[in-house]
């Protein structure tokens, strides 16, 4: 038995189309031989922006089709309890949290059994997803997939509610942090990989998105460029890691550095284009790919100085951050203090959260007046010639007007703090040089 996990994200099984769309990929894997396991996220998103859609409204099925395709996104659960009392505790906001998952699981499940497939959906717990406990941000501790390995034995599909786990002492349920369902998939992925159990293959994880794959930079920053991102068709794990940590669509970077720990293979795909391979990720670069794997960013992020050189405190700033498991960045200046650049998440105010850790802890820090963003360049290529591509990239920045307020830089990756007003042009000046015209070809 070929067992593939697939995981489909909320734009694939909304109500009204999506879903159905999705379920011909799930019949199309198994008449080629294969056992999916279907990983699902919410439906749908915040109301808020489904505005276009609010004011096409012209009957009550229409208003029934947007209720059934944003009431139950993740973001609107929150609003639910929120709208009562920002004070909500962490654990009961898990629970909440997790509902959407429940919701796509038993509405996926229910549609390919009337095309006469057996299914079963099962919460994040029940498909054997142990957690250590962090609400809001867990960590999978133990993968259980013995129940799930019984079902495919028997020809049932589970669908598996993503983003959710549970705590192996007291069953507490708990969610994987934004882009949760990436990390269920892969750990169940691995699970399965590692079961050892006679006559079962593990084939991969497939992470399927509205895409054709992961692209060289993020396109709705060129609308009206002459030269725009392209597809990116192979990724090593290394660069899906480099991508995710600063800010690039690829997958959930915990989830990332599971695969790349495994060397699972992934494949990002779009469900509405099976023709299309899409992007895979494995250990190895082919001939022929870019010489820079993209260009990726962290848009509007919150940041903070603190006014000291002290390396105490700088390493004290870092364990409180580790501890909360913010994605963060600690970006040296030309000043020699550190600037802590934190990425925005959807349903907590990080500025104001980060301000009372610190406050509480008597640690002075001074939050930037300015929005800034963080803006790297990726790829193989870079590797063990890192100081000479950042002094080209800031120069290039400089002679181009841009102003670098820090920089970064890792193992295959150069990043730059620019003011999120110049992060456009930043994005498009570095993607021209190193994508387009492959300055280190």
């Amino acid at each position: 038995m070929r067992v593939i996990v697939q995981k489909y994200g909320g734009k694939c099984v909304e109500h009204g189309g999506n879903d159905l769309v999705t379920i011909e990929r799930i019949k199309d894997t198994i008449e080629a031989g294969f056992m999916p396991v279907p990983v699902v996220s919410a439906m749908g998103r915040e109301f808020k922006y489904a505005k276009d859609i609010v004011e096409s409204i012209s009957s009550k099925s229409d208003m029934r089709k947007i209720a059934l395709t944003h009431f139950y996104s993740t973001a609107e659960l929150v609003n639910i309890v929120r709208s009562i009392s920002e004070k909500v505790s962490s654990r009961e906001l898990d629970i909440m949290m997790s509902c959407g998952e429940l919701i796509s699981s038993v509405h996926m499940s229910h549609l390919l059994s009337l095309e006469g497939i057996e299914s079963v959906s099962l919460s994040g717990g029940q498909a054997g997803l142990y957690t250590d406990g962090f609400f809001g941000r867990a960590k999978v501790i133990k993968t259980d997939v013995s129940k799930v390995l019984k079902y495919l034995q028997n020809n049932i599909v589970p669908f598996v509610a993503g983003f959710q786990g549970i705590t192996e002492d007291e069953g507490a349920i708990t969610t994987l942090g934004e882009g949760g369902s990436d990390y269920s998939a892969v750990a169940i992925g691995a699970a399965i990989k590692n079961s050892c159990v006679p006559g079962v293959e593990m084939a991969g994880v497939e992470i399927y998105k509205d895409v054709d794959g992961v692209m060289t930079a993020n396109p709705t920053n060129f609308i009206g460029s002459n030269a725009p991102p392209i597809l990116i068709r192979n990724l090593t794990f290394d660069e899906m890691c480099a991508m995710s940590r600063y800010g690039a669509d690829v997958i959930q970077a915990e989830s990332a550095r599971l695969a790349r720990s495994l060397s699972l293979p992934v494949v990002v795909r779009n469900f509405k284009n099976p023709a299309d391979p899409g992007t895979s990720v494995n250990s190895h670069t082919p001939l022929g790919t870019p010489c820079i794997a993209g260009v990726a960013d962290m848009p509007s992020l919150v940041v903070f100085t603190v006014n000291s050189n002290d390396n105490d405190v700088n390493h004290r700033i870092v364990e409180i951050l580790e501890s909360e498991r913010l994605n963060y960045q600690a970006i040296p200046t030309k000043e020699g203090v550190y600037r802590f650049g934190l990425k925005k998440e959807k349903y907590r105010d990080v500025g104001y959260f980060v301000g009372n850790l610190l406050n509480g802890n008597g640690i002075s820090f001074t939050f930037e007046n300015n929005n800034m963003a963080l803006v790297t360049v990726v790829g193989e290529i870079l590797r063990n010639d890192i100081a000479n591509v950042s002094s080209f990239i800031l120069k290039s920045l400089k002679d181009a007007g841009i102003n670098v307020y820090g920089d970064i830089k890792d193992d295959l990756s150069c990043s730059v703090l620019v003011s999120e007003e110049e992060r456009v042009d930043t994005i498009i000046l570095l993607h021209k040089m190193f994508v387009t015209n492959k300055v280190l070809a």
